[in-house]
């Protein structure tokens, strides 16, 4: 990743390219003393956002899971409710996790 954000970094210098962008936010951020922040840093924080962005994502999808396991009634509502590229799916939605709560309720 240091690489890949090293080159991006490089061809925006080299070129003069202006972006809409955190990376060219980050490319012209200066400190208060004025001096400028330096690649390796640019880079350090281009992979922390990256690493937050993949960590917050990770986190909400198994809070949702969780959520959705304890509430059967809430989860068979969301796969009865999901588009599925697949017709079988759409039509009789058996997936594992909804084994215990079908033979319960019947369903």
């Amino acid at each position: 990743m240091v690489k890949l954000f090293s080159k991006v970094i490089a061809e925006r210098r080299a070129k003069g390219e202006e972006h809409d962008d955190v990376l060219q936010v980050f490319m012209e951020s200066q400190y208060r003393d004025g001096s400028t922040v330096n690649d390796e840093q640019i880079t350090g924080l281009m992979i922390a956002l990256l690493f937050a962005g993949q960590h917050t994502s990770s986190i909400t999808s198994s809070w949702t899971g969780l959520h959705l396991l304890a509430n059967p009634e809430y989860m068979y509502a969301y796969v009865r409710a999901r588009v599925s590229p697949c017709p079988l799916v759409l039509i009789h939605p058996t997936p594992l996790l909804f084994c215990r709560y079908r033979y319960r309720h019947g369903v």
